[in-house]
């Protein structure tokens, strides 16, 4: 009795995408803090087997002016107050807390410049053929998304967005006219 549950449970959703002959199974990619270098996702677009198909998309989304305003001057401020309780409480500033207030002042002084502040996103799909298990070659992008030092991050109700975000760039989140800003 105490095994019915899991046993009866329901079939999962699908963790992939079928279109004709083919499965595409997508991940997103959650990308370091301290950022990457772009040839740390070789693992990740070099197939295991012949006949694996992989994909991926870098996304670069602006950020209004505002709000990227608004946001680098939360991060200073918070840079700031907590750099003066540590010092206040007889704490010590360490590198990291240096480097963190430096970084958020260079980007405060970019942003005076003119320049914008980017959002950056990944979407890295593999299809293969239908009769192959897709559910394997999943777990094989996930571990190479991991192997690169980032984190998988499954689209287990969106296979179908994420595969048109990977594997097709129309240009999504581009403005609709030329020269708004």
């Amino acid at each position: 009795m105490a095994a019915a549950g899991p046993t009866a449970a329901p079939v999962p959703e699908r963790r992939h995408y079928v279109h004709d002959a083919w499965h595409s199974a997508t991940c997103t990619v959650l990308l370091p803090d301290k950022g990457a270098v772009m040839g740390a996702l070789a693992p990740v677009l070099t197939p295991t087997t012949a006949g694996e198909r992989r994909c991926a998309t870098v996304f670069f989304e602006p950020i209004s002016s505002a709000k990227a305003d608004r946001l680098v001057g939360n991060e200073s401020m918070s840079s700031e107050l907590a750099t003066e309780i540590r010092r206040r409480g007889g704490f010590k500033v360490r590198a990291s807390h240096r480097r963190d207030a430096a970084r958020v002042e260079g980007q405060d002084v970019r942003l005076a410049e003119g320049n914008a502040l980017v959002r950056v996103g990944i979407a890295a799909a593999v299809t293969v053929p239908g009769t192959w298990s897709i559910t394997d070659y999943g777990r094989r992008l996930e571990a190479s998304i991991t192997g690169s030092g980032f984190k998988p991050l499954r689209l287990d109700l969106a296979q179908d967005s994420g595969f048109a975000a990977a594997c097709i760039p129309l240009g999504i989140g581009l403005p609709r006219r030329r020269g708004v800003k």
